[in-house]
């Protein structure tokens, strides 16, 4: 995440913040997803990453603003 958050801004407009950037193209996949009724599910890469991956961290803001799409949004039973 953190090594698009100029991309996100400069070529698609989509401003510097980057945690709500990330949750909002997650939200889009999310949506996709629900579209097709074979999907059983999904995984995000990786929730803490180890040495390398930091990028792709949801800790912190993202984790939060995860968090509330998902008490909107619940995973389908």
């Amino acid at each position: 995440m953190r090594d698009f958050v100029d991309f996100w801004a400069t070529d698609l407009g989509m401003g510097y913040d980057g945690a709500g950037n990330y949750i909002e193209q997650l939200a889009w996949y999310d949506a996709e997803l629900r579209l097709d009724e074979y999907v059983a599910g999904a995984a995000i890469y990786a929730l803490a990453a180890s040495g390398g991956w930091e990028s792709y961290e949801l800790l912190g803001e993202a984790a939060q603003i995860l968090h509330q799409y998902l008490s909107v949004h619940p995973p389908r039973g």
